[in-house]
């Protein structure tokens, strides 16, 4: 199993739901701010989806540590690259 693509469907998937729930706030104007709607909730939603497990930026950094140590791990000079903040 490839291990970069669950968190690299993970990382899109969330940023994917803030774009359209922001999209869809704007279609719907001052309705979709109301609490009785739905759409408020699902944009606060989104948006903490899009910041739980450390954040999006955590989920990207460990997607490219993941690549960067297969690319590095078969090179046969036992060099592996981390990526930390």
């Amino acid at each position: 199993m490839d291990w970069k693509l669950p968190g690299s469907a993970s990382a899109f998937a969330h940023e994917v739901a803030c774009q359209v729930t922001r999209a869809a706030m704007e279609i719907h104007g001052g309705m979709g701010v109301m609490r009785e709607l739905p759409i408020e909730m699902y944009l606060r939603n989104a948006y903490n989806m899009l910041h739980s497990d450390g954040g999006i930026i955590m989920k990207k950094l460990k997607v490219m540590n993941q690549m960067c140590h297969r690319v590095h791990a078969g090179n046969g000079a036992g060099v592996s690259v981390e990526v930390s903040i």
